[in-house]
């Protein structure tokens, strides 16, 4: 993950904190161009409500690492902070801050996943394009084998095709 990507990451979860619907929206933004993983990881827990209120550190190293950093009651989104819970590798999730209502937050997420998603489409189905232009452009290369050329056009073609499959499968 590259330092802007946990820059505007942290800028999600300081948006909740702070109760700032309109942070949140632009934070999610900034975050969607930063980092596609990030985002959607950010975006899932940020829809998820049903997170535990004790987690335990023992069963997967490094979990202190990868905490979920919301916290939800009474229909609410908090900053989650977390405390050693009972016994040795456990932690408690606690709120943090001043949280935006759920029903806030939920058209802000799924707008910024459209858009994303919309994004994402967009760029698969402008490759055609380019693998059509860089064809024309390499068949005047002064010295391409056409036979290679050819063969691999119709590959990458193949590959747009599938990724155009694949971002359209869930809809």
């Amino acid at each position: 993950m590259s330092e802007q990507a946990k820059r505007y990451e942290q800028a999600v979860v300081d948006a909740v904190v702070a109760g700032d619907a309109d942070k949140l929206e632009s934070a999610l933004r900034r975050l969607s161009k930063c980092d596609g993983i990030i985002f959607l990881n950010a975006t899932r827990q940020l829809l998820n409500t049903d997170q535990k209120k004790s987690l335990s550190t023992a069963i997967i190293p490094n979990l202190v690492n990868t905490l979920p950093p919301f916290y939800y009651e009474d229909g609410v989104v908090y900053g989650a902070v977390y405390t050693d819970g009972v016994g040795i590798f456990a932690r408690a999730a606690h709120r943090s801050g001043v949280g935006i209502e759920r029903s806030v937050v939920l058209p802000i997420v799924e707008q910024a996943r459209a858009e994303y998603d919309g994004a994402v489409l967009k760029r698969v189905q402008d490759l055609k394009a380019e693998i059509r232009e860089l064809d024309n452009l390499l068949h005047g290369h002064s010295s391409a084998d056409y036979k290679l050329i050819n063969f691999g056009v119709v590959e990458l073609l193949k590959g747009q095709a599938l990724l155009l499959a694949a971002a359209t499968s869930g809809q």
